[in-house]
């Protein structure tokens, strides 16, 4: 089945945007673009601005397709079957913000890349500024204005449980960009490097009762708005346990990792064939799931860091995952 998601709402209203969405216009669909070498030697100020999508952490819904072919009678039935999904997330992930209240994860990934960045040589980040950067108006708004900085480094940020609560799932979307002109990728103001990130933590003691996860989701896919609710209120109340520890430590592993995986990749040069990365020889294949949307995805490994796995996939994303253990 196809499956399409989209975001809930933070509580003050503001539209949350998924991992593509989040994309600078000129580069929806688009592979990493890597630091041409010659950029590197001419670099200049660097101005790093982290943009946060949202305040508060929202949850991924998966959009109902099932009357797909039925015409209009169908597309009410999804309208109405993923309202009420919406509704029930949105009721479900109260406790959560509530126990990430104070937590402050776009100041933790400025840290995270003042540390980071400072072991790229060529790189001069300078301060790093966080701010509310919600849609592509505002992040091309912050590239055409002119300031003290011949570059901007836009790290576009967003936090979201997946949509079973099983997962949560830290994204960025990083563009160097000559400042002076737009962001949204047109003709020659395309950005001079791009790509997108992901950091996935899954709740370590969800499902219950040593339920397969798949097992687990396909009973939410399918449960009835009751069932469905209570499931998610049950995954809710684990992340938000102990003061929100398990929610607080998930986003703030993500956004540390996040960093970690930028400051690697912006020095990966490109193929001269054109490619979007260099695969690294003997990697393993490696199988894993978009916690977002659900979707099967394939990559290759890259590297091993600690319990974590990062996977190059084929559009040259770099996601993070739990390591598999034998």
């Amino acid at each position: 089945m196809n499956r399409r998601h989209v975001s809930l709402p933070t509580r003050h209203g503001a539209a949350a945007l998924g991992l593509c969405t989040l994309l600078l216009s000129g580069c929806a669909g688009a592979t990493r673009v890597a630091l041409p070498d010659a950029w590197r030697n001419q670099l200049g100020s660097v101005k790093t601005v982290v943009g946060l999508e949202q305040q508060e952490i929202n949850a991924a819904v998966i959009a109902s397709t099932g009357g797909a072919g039925l015409g209009l009678l169908g597309a009410i039935i999804d309208s109405a079957v993923t309202n009420s999904r919406t509704k029930d997330a949105e009721a479900a992930v109260a406790p959560v913000r509530d126990a990430l209240v104070g937590n402050e994860p776009g100041a933790t990934l400025g840290a995270a890349l003042t540390r980071e960045l400072a072991a790229v040589p060529w790189l001069k980040p300078g301060a790093i500024e966080v701010r509310q950067v919600p849609n592509v108006d505002a992040a091309n708004a912050l590239a055409t204005k002119a300031g003290e900085s011949d570059l901007l480094l836009l790290v576009q940020t967003s936090y979201k449980l997946s949509p079973s609560f099983n997962a949560i799932v830290c994204t960025a979307n990083v563009s160097l960009i000559p400042r002076g002109q737009p962001a949204n990728g047109s003709g020659a103001n395309k950005p001079i490097y791009f790509n997108r990130f992901s950091s996935t933590a899954l709740l370590a003691t969800w499902p219950a009762k040593g339920a397969k996860i798949e097992e687990e989701e396909e009973a939410l896919s399918t449960a009835s708005g009751g069932q469905l609710a209570r499931q998610l209120e049950e995954a809710a109340a684990l992340w938000a346990a102990s003061g929100g520890r398990p929610a607080r430590q998930a986003v703030d592993g993500g956004m540390n990792e996040l960093a970690m995986m930028i400051a690697f990749d912006l020095p990966q040069a490109a193929p001269a064939d054109g490619a979007a990365y260099h695969p690294v020889p003997g990697s393993a294949r490696v199988e894993l799931r978009d916690e977002l949307t659900e979707q099967r995805l394939t990559g290759l490994r890259v590297k091993d860091a600690g319990a974590r796995t990062w996977v190059r996939l084929r559009s040259g994303d770099l996601v993070a995952i739990a390591k598999e253990t034998p």
